[in-house]
């Protein structure tokens, strides 16, 4: 011990190591708070650095309160990264927890979210349930309930909740369209029409909105405003293919078929997909041009030897051009792709009937019996 150390008094020599403790703590805990701060700030950082963050103050925080907000943000980081069990493991540690009410919230919401993602709709109903039941008035709660028990075809209990999410916010857009898609999966046309027309009103720029009303319209024969719908989602967004190319569809099935032919070759120029050359492969078919068709239909399985439909149509095309081993090598692949395309498994039967002996007899007196009445 030096003169100094021994001429300072022990009270003095202790307050001097409590101020070195303490300097030496708060140095610590703001370097645990700087490392760990991502985790509570909304940072914009990667799903492993606020895993990371978010770890260091769930192990460090002395008070629960830090430690649920933690677990909070890092069930979220865990989901955003495909880590499922680690998400649901925090947040049933937060609900073990037994935190505030709207932690508790928080919790029961973002479980329920995974549940509906993973297609677990009788689990995010209860989960959706939970966090109702701390926060009634949630409009968002709400509206996640409602879109889980429609998934589980439970449409009544659906509505009763969309119900109470637009009595809350009488002027959302989506809740209308929501509330619409569940009325038309139940079949309740009239009803999603009006659904569908209060939302355009609220926001008249929802360009799938206008998609989902045009597909209503054409299930109740109203062609004409169907088309028009498909035709303002055009004009709101003229470089989107697919009203084009759901456009062109109405057109074929009201054998407007030159028109749907330019519609498919706009959802084409703007994007090719396998659907847009089978589409209009059909409408060419049915014009009776069969030699574009089966070039569609060719351009549809460069893109997706997996679409069964586009080899039936082509084996169909090649059948009404006589090319009978074409049609049925084309039935065969589309029924290794889907055994139960009924349309295929019926085509194919006929043709081998076609192309058996007795099937051969046949076509053979049918094609003389034609030519003696043509003499």
């Amino acid at each position: 011990m030096d003169a100094m150390t021994a001429r300072t008094p022990n009270w003095k020599r202790g307050l001097v190591l409590a101020a070195g403790v303490l300097a030496c703590s708060a140095a610590l805990a703001s370097a645990d708070r700087a490392f760990g701060a991502p985790c509570l700030s909304g940072s914009n950082e990667s799903a492993a650095v606020l895993i990371a963050a978010c770890g260091t103050i769930i192990d460090a925080a002395p008070a629960a309160s830090f430690q649920i907000d933690a677990l909070l943000a890092r069930a979220e980081a865990y989901r955003r990264d495909g880590q499922i069990k680690p998400a649901l493991s925090d947040l049933d540690r937060v609900i073990a927890m037994q935190p505030t009410p709207s932690s508790a919230a928080a919790a029961y919401r973002a479980r329920g979210d995974i549940d509906l993602q993973d297609k677990d709709y009788v689990a995010a109903i209860e989960d959706y349930g939970a966090a109702i039941r701390v926060d009634p008035a949630n409009v968002s709660l709400l509206q996640a309930r409602a879109e889980a028990l429609a998934n589980a075809k439970r449409f009544n209990q659906a509505l009763d909740d969309y119900d109470a999410a637009i009595r809350l916010t009488p002027q959302s857009a989506q809740l209308f369209a929501r509330r619409a898609a569940t009325f038309r999966e139940m079949r309740e046309r009239r009803l999603a029409i009006r659904d569908f027309t209060e939302s355009i009103r609220l926001d008249p720029g929802q360009i799938q909105t206008y998609l989902d009303r045009a597909e209503v319209f054409s299930k109740i024969g109203r062609t004409d405003l169907a088309i028009d719908d498909e035709t303002m989602a055009i004009g709101l967004d003229p470089t989107a293919a697919d009203p084009y190319d759901r456009r062109g569809q109405i057109y074929t099935r009201n054998s407007a078929y030159d028109r749907a032919i330019a519609d498919y070759g706009e959802a084409i120029r703007l994007g090719p997909t396998a659907p847009f050359y089978l589409h209009r492969g059909v409408a060419y078919q049915l014009k009776g041009d069969l030699d574009r068709a089966i070039a569609d239909y060719d351009r549809a399985l460069s893109l997706d030897d997996r679409l069964a439909l586009a080899w039936h149509n082509r084996g169909m095309a090649k059948w009404k051009k006589s090319d009978r081993a074409g049609a049925a090598s084309d039935f065969a692949a589309a029924l290794a792709i889907d055994p139960d395309l009924d349309i295929a498994v019926r085509h194919s039967k006929a043709l081998a009937m076609e192309m058996s002996p007795r099937g051969r007899q046949r076509a053979s007196r049918s094609a003389a019996a034609v030519s003696r009445t043509s003499q």
